[in-house]
């Protein structure tokens, strides 16, 4: 029983990013309204079962009371504003529930399987993710519209425009954000040097292929500071030799 239940926290920790990113999200009006309940019903779920062995830790239960009271003073600002709230906007208002769900989520996920294995399931998560990105963003790419029925293309254009492609986001900047996220979490936990280069030419590619210039530029930087934390440097390297390489480059820039 303890074993199906490790296997079962090992499948959960790769289905919710892959449920968060690749769920379907066809060209129809407020097709968010569905899928985020859904995965709010998937915390909620997994976060009844795997919870009855643990208890909650008051950090938790503070930040979530935060977002909890962010939302409730949204819910108050637009009653006493002079903006007439739709449906959809009354939604929204909701946001900050299924945020809350996340992070419990993420908390029982966390307490109760060990860090090498959440590392590991989530690589597996990155590379699935990854893979369909490039499968249906290069059919975006190319104009076939293999995928429109499952993945709104309506901001994607194809070679012989503007090039922007938006794999399963149907947001050229979110799909580059969450590439980028999983091309960290594939060079910070993929131990052959061969898959993390290729996967990280990857990455870069793909952002590029969104059309998003401030992520494309970002992405080098973020890479950067990651691996400058990842480093095993004492306090002496951050505060005084990082601070005097940028002086030396923008000196050496502005000499130029």
């Amino acid at each position: 029983m303890n074993v199906n239940i490790a296997k079962g926290k090992s499948v959960v920790i790769m289905l919710f990013p892959i449920l968060f990113i690749i769920m379907p999200r066809p060209p129809l009006n407020s097709t968010d309204f569905l899928v985020y309940p859904i995965i709010g019903l998937f915390c909620l779920y997994f976060t009844i079962v795997i919870s009855k062995n643990y208890r909650f830790n008051m950090r938790v239960l503070f930040i979530s009371f935060v977002i909890m009271l962010y939302s409730i003073s949204i819910s108050i600002s637009a009653f006493f504003s002079n903006i007439t709230l739709g449906f959809g906007a009354l939604i929204h208002i909701f946001k900050p529930l299924l945020f809350i769900l996340c992070l419990i989520f993420g908390y029982f996920i966390g307490v109760s399987c060990k860090s090498d294995k959440i590392f590991r399931y989530l690589l597996k998560a990155a590379y699935i993710i990854i893979l369909v990105q490039i499968v249906i963003g290069l059919a975006q790419l190319f104009g076939l519209h293999l995928f429109d029925i499952i993945y709104s293309p309506s901001k994607a254009r194809s070679l012989g425009q503007i090039v922007r492609i938006t794999g399963t986001l149907d947001n050229p900047n979110l799909f580059a954000w969450f590439v980028i996220q999983m091309t960290l979490i594939i060079y910070l936990f993929e131990n052959n040097k061969i898959k993390k280069i290729l996967f990280i030419i990857i990455g870069v590619l793909l952002v590029f292929l969104s059309g998003s210039r401030t992520l494309f530029c970002l992405f080098p930087v973020i890479l950067l500071m990651t691996q400058i934390l990842l480093s095993n440097k004492n306090a002496k390297y951050y505060f005084t030799k990082i601070p005097k390489y940028i002086f030396l480059f923008i000196l050496n820039y502005e000499s130029k």
